[in-house]
């Protein structure tokens, strides 16, 4: 590959690195499925809620920028299992928030998969970490930024 290009294969391998990553969560997740009452896709939903509880269906949606159809369709399905409730926030919105059953088997899930990934963060430095972290971030707010100047070019 030319030297003209090496930037680019830099970038291609830090987002193939990043899918992979995510390629093996799913694998862990699917394992955890087999045993478990809720498909990944449930637990996945109810880890987002925990991770953001008290946000309306709409914000975890747009914060996990997933299809906010089906966020409502498995919302909906963890509450008639009684895993989470919704609680008004105003006249129009309501917060998503776990319930008691929702927080013994999302601690449960996250017990089982922390195993895994304790382990595997244990071999690396905090710092690499934090640095892997703020490097994506920094990275994901200027293609947004990019993205934003696209669309006004275009417009």
């Amino acid at each position: 590959m030319s030297e003209k290009y090496e930037v680019h294969k830099r970038f291609y391998d830090i987002t193939d690195a990043c899918a992979r990553v995510v390629k093996e969560m799913n694998r862990l997740a699917n394992l955890y499925e087999s045993g478990s009452e809720l498909s990944n896709a449930l637990q996945t939903a109810l880890g987002m809620v925990f991770r953001y509880e008290g946000r309306t269906q709409r914000e975890i949606a747009l914060i996990y920028q997933s299809d906010y159809q089906n966020m409502i369709k498995y919302i909906s399905e963890l509450e008639k299992r009684g895993y989470i409730e919704k609680v008004p926030k105003d006249n129009r919105r309501k917060g998503v928030f776990l319930t008691k059953l929702g927080r013994q088997v999302n601690g449960k899930l996250m017990d089982e998969r922390g195993i895994l990934i304790t382990k595997t963060l244990s071999e690396l430095d905090e710092e690499d970490l934090l640095m892997t972290k703020k490097t994506l971030d920094h990275m994901i707010d200027l293609m947004e930024e990019r993205h934003k100047t696209y669309i006004e070019v275009d417009e």
